[in-house]
């Protein structure tokens, strides 16, 4: 979930095993978490928005992978 990166998402063969979701609507996010096998958080030091989507996919039970920049640190 979040904003896609065209630049890399279209190098990715998404059918494969990858499914990219962004623009979940609030009440629809917990149900989309529940069919994650893991969640995948990309983020460069200085532009990361929060860690929100990291620590609801947490609080869901889903393991998470995440770069160690900005608040994911302290997570």
């Amino acid at each position: 979930m979040g904003r896609r990166d065209d630049g890399y998402a279209n190098t990715v063969n998404w059918d494969a095993v990858t499914q990219w979701h962004e623009n979940i609507p609030d009440e629809d996010r917990f149900d989309v978490y529940k069919k994650m096998s893991c969640f995948v958080q990309y983020s460069e030091d200085g532009i990361e928005e929060g860690p929100m989507p990291l620590l609801e996919a947490m609080a869901s039970g889903v393991p998470v992978i995440t770069t160690l920049v900005g608040e994911t640190r302290d997570i």
